[in-house]
């Protein structure tokens, strides 16, 4: 039995929907701490988020509140969980 184990789940808080069948996720900008939206493609939802299948690689830092009220651009200060 092959079984796929996702590389990458995201807080279904981090995940925003302006429009039917887009999804979205702010991402952190190293460089200068700005904002920037992603698109991403989503999969399975489980029990502690869901899947993100592309658009989205593992070293990035991502928004995981507020993400109604962030806007392109942005700064933000990042803190640690």
């Amino acid at each position: 039995m092959n079984r796929h184990f996702p590389d990458m789940i995201v807080p279904l808080s981090a995940v925003f929907s302006p429009a039917q069948d887009q999804n979205y996720v702010w991402v952190i900008e190293p460089e200068d701490n700005t904002m920037s939206r992603r698109e991403v493609r989503l999969g399975m939802p489980l029990s502690n988020g869901v899947v993100v299948e592309d658009g989205l690689e593992a070293d990035e830092l991502i928004t995981t509140a507020g993400v109604l009220f962030l806007t392109e651009g942005q700064s933000v200060r990042p803190v640690e969980d």
